[in-house]
């Protein structure tokens, strides 16, 4: 069986986000499934499909902080590792991706790069350049996203209209696995604010 363990959780940046423009939107979904379900995303460019390597963002400058490196590398045999994050700093920015999880299923340890991400949670303000599939980006509206995705499973609406309404619509698949997008709603604007995806094995 795997053994779980965590990582300490790091705070984040607060920024304002990029957006993606029509011809990057265009020339991702063009490399991309039209089904949410795929799990896959575009993420600064690059395409990504859950589970992946953590080499694979290493590849693109993105760093575990060094208190949370040395705890695994290299990354232990049947092992589970929750709430861990990833680092990159892109110019003035500091990118942010939390509530990561990695996964050893071989019976060997393994270079950290070669541990599998099977969830992680992004926020708008880290900045990171997003496109789901059907072209979904920060910019889009909750009816956007219905209307790419079909109705969730769940939406869940919390807060009030004197600070913010948050709201969460949850897609879950066949696997189990899942992708939530979440939004704010302040002086009547909404805005897609985070993205929440989880594979299962």
């Amino acid at each position: 069986s795997l053994l779980l363990a965590g990582c300490n959780g790091l705070g984040g940046a607060n920024s304002a986000a990029y957006i993606a423009n029509e011809e990057e939107i265009e020339a991702a979904m063009d490399e991309m499934s039209d089904d949410l379900g795929s799990l896959e995303m575009s993420m600064d460019g690059k395409i990504y499909s859950l589970p992946f390597t953590a080499g694979e963002l290493m590849e693109e400058g993105w760093t575990f902080p060094e208190d949370i490196l040395k705890k695994i590398d290299p990354f232990p045999a049947l092992t589970e590792w929750n709430k861990c994050e990833m680092v990159k700093t892109d110019g003035e920015v500091e990118k942010d991706l939390t509530g990561i999880t990695l996964i050893n299923q071989a019976e060997e340890d393994v270079d950290t790069a070669d541990a599998y991400l099977t969830s992680f949670s992004l926020d708008r303000y880290d900045q990171v350049k997003l496109i789901l599939p059907k072209g979904i980006t920060w910019a889009s509206s909750i009816e956007e996203v219905k209307d790419a995705y079909g109705e969730p499973y769940k939406e869940t609406e919390t807060g009030s209209e004197d600070t913010f309404i948050s709201t969460v619509l949850r897609y879950y698949f066949d696997d189990n696995s899942h992708v939530f997008i979440g939004f704010e709603t302040k002086d009547g604007k909404t805005k897609m604010t985070n993205l929440s995806m989880s594979y299962s094995y």
